[in-house]
C-alpha cells in the first residue's frame, strides 16, 4: 500500500495564543483555536473560515482538478493543501 506524501508530513498549524501567533504540532489543536492558513500550507485540521479566502487544491477529496475557493464560513477538511489566499479559521 502507497501511504499519500501528506499523510507522512509532520502536520503543524498556526494558532493564535496570548495575541500572538505561534507553531505547534497539529495534534495539540482544541477545539476554539484559531489557526492561520497561507499559501502553501495544508489544512491542519477540520475548521471553518472564519476571515479572509483560500483556494484549495483537493482532487484527492472532490476529484476537482482545479483548484476550489472557499470563503468565510466555509468549512475545510484536514489534507488538502492551499494553494493561494490567507484566511483564519476555527478548529471545529
Amino acid at each position: 500500500m502507497i501511504i499519500p506524501t501528506w499523510l507522512r508530513l509532520p502536520f503543524s498549524a498556526r494558532v493564535l495564543s496570548d495575541a500572538r501567533w505561534r507553531v505547534i504540532p497539529a495534534r495539540q489543536l482544541v477545539p476554539g483555536d484559531i489557526v492561520r492558513v497561507r499559501p502553501g500550507d495544508i489544512i491542519p485540521a477540520d475548521v471553518k473560515l472564519l476571515t479572509g479566502a483560500l483556494g484549495v487544491d483537493q482532487p484527492a477529496l472532490t476529484g476537482e482538478s482545479k483548484d476550489v475557493d472557499k470563503a468565510p464560513g466555509d468549512v475545510l477538511s484536514s489534507g488538502p493543501s492551499s494553494a493561494g489566499g490567507k484566511a483564519t479559521a476555527s478548529w471545529c
